[in-house]
């Protein structure tokens, strides 16, 4: 085992160069442990980390919001595209959240905000539970917009029609539960093309006449 190599002494905490903890050999146990805890009480600084014990999830403070970092689970660690999943509430997005499943999963839909358009970023969304009331959106930030084309039918006939987004004013998804969509199985996603420009397509149904799920705010 590696001696750390101390460098000086902060506040309460002990600070180092480098420490390197466990040994070449399999151990025992494992070399690190952290016991789950509340949220600190006290003013967080960018860089602290804990083991939540509500959410059973390691955490950390980035200088501005605690991130909670879930992992893959045990035997997927190497799984490739492993990927955050937001389901049952709003959501905002960050860029952090890149590739992220969003699913409404409750008849009363909430709001899923995109992140400000950074080439590379993309989003898949999934309507889990039909919509009710409220709607299911996804809502670009201010002065940014969709571009694209969402494919609908309706559930009696199939009748298709195309919905387009024009990539100058419109700058949400809105699926109502009926004519505009937000039932079981609807599915989008987004892909930022420009630093004010999402890609959309996707396809879903609806009930009676169909109607745009698209619209500027």
């Amino acid at each position: 085992m590696a001696r750390p190599r101390f460098r000086y002494l902060h506040r309460h905490g002990l600070g180092v160069r480098r420490l390197e903890i466990g040994e070449s050999t399999t151990p025992v146990i494992a070399p690190l442990m952290l016991y789950p805890c509340e949220v600190p009480s006290g003013t967080q600084e960018e860089g602290a980390i804990w083991f939540d014990d509500d959410n059973h999830v390691l955490a950390f403070y980035n200088g501005s919001a605690i991130r909670e970092v879930a992992g893959a689970p045990a035997g997927q660690a190497t799984v490739p595209n492993y990927r955050p999943i937001f389901r049952g509430a709003a959501q905002v997005l960050t860029s952090e959240h890149n590739g992220a499943l969003c699913i409404w999963s409750t008849a009363a839909g909430y709001l899923f905000t995109l992140p400000t358009p950074q080439l590379g970023l993309w989003f898949d969304f999934f309507v889990e539970t039909t919509i009710t009331s409220v709607g299911a959106k996804i809502l670009t930030p201010a002065s940014t917009f969709l571009v694209g084309t969402f494919i609908q039918s309706t559930d009696g006939t199939y009748t298709s029609a195309e919905w387009l987004a024009n990539g100058t004013t419109i700058r949400s998804w809105n699926g109502n539960g009926t004519t505009t969509g937000g039932l079981t199985g609807d599915w989008l996603r987004v892909h930022a093309i420009s630093p004010t420009v999402y890609e959309v397509y996707g396809m879903g149904r609806a009930t009676g006449t169909e109607a745009t799920p698209f619209a500027t705010s």
